[in-house]
């Protein structure tokens, strides 16, 4: 997720299309003051060190290992800064601090939601939620359950998974009140040509994001069953139905 003062943009970032890579795409051009919450692993890796702002609200969040560390936001430091940062957050978005959706962002800073540019990306909810299941699974892949039954136990919120349950449908994301909140919806299945249009508006250079978490290739159908497929048309029908998305495409 990012609030960008400098370029008057929220960003708000559906879990699993592609909101890393458009991250660090745009982290470059994000000035002292903006917010980029989430992504620390891909920041990381790709260099991107926390700016003023995080370094402030690591300090704000009261456990600072040392002010010289946060200020200086280099190596294990800039991890240090990014987790105490997402602390002073979660009492606006929760646990998932990365993937506020569309309410929660609008009442955290009502004048910046009202004057910014808001974009979002979406996903086919049946490839959406195959691609979950294997970020979710990713550490036990030689025990990793069929997908039938790991979607039934999402769905249900057992265990570790009830952190992630309110992920399953993300039409609250980008949408208040049933109703679509942001100005742009871009699509993972034409990702590059509509993140060409998002630069347009907000005036960035226009080039190929980076690939922060590269997928695996799978045909998602072939993990479904008519149960799983059924279940994901009645949680998530109301991106299916707005976005004209099926089973086949």
């Amino acid at each position: 997720m990012i609030i960008s003062y400098r370029h008057g943009f929220t960003f708000l970032h559906c879990p699993k299309t592609a909101g890393s890579s458009v991250n660090m795409y745009l982290a470059p051009h994000l000035g002292p003051l903006d917010i980029m919450l989430g992504a620390r692993q891909e920041r990381r890796r790709h260099g991107v060190r926390p700016n003023m702002r995080a370094r402030l609200d690591a300090l704000r969040a009261g456990r600072a290992s040392g002010l010289a560390a946060v200020l200086g936001a280099h190596g294990d430091a800039s991890d240090r800064v990014l987790r105490l940062q997402e602390k002073r957050y979660l009492r606006h978005f929760g646990p998932t601090i990365d993937h506020p959706n569309a309410s929660q962002i609008r009442a955290f800073d009502e004048r910046a939601w009202d004057r910014h540019f808001k974009f979002s990306f979406v996903r086919n909810p049946y490839a959406r939620l195959v691609s979950m299941y294997f970020y979710l699974t990713r550490k036990t892949p030689e025990t990793r359950e069929p997908f039938p039954l790991f979607l039934q136990r999402l769905i249900a919120g057992e265990g570790a998974l009830a952190r992630w349950r309110h992920l399953i449908d993300q039409w609250p994301i980008y949408a208040i009140e049933d109703r679509l909140a942001v100005d742009f919806v871009g699509r993972y299945e034409r990702l590059s040509e509509d993140f060409r249009v998002i630069c347009g508006e907000l005036g960035i250079p226009q080039g190929d994001l980076p690939h922060a978490n590269a997928g695996l290739r799978y045909d998602f159908r072939d993990l479904y069953d008519s149960d799983s497929r059924a279940r994901v048309g009645q949680v998530c029908g109301r991106e299916i139905e707005h976005f004209e998305y099926c089973f086949h495409s």
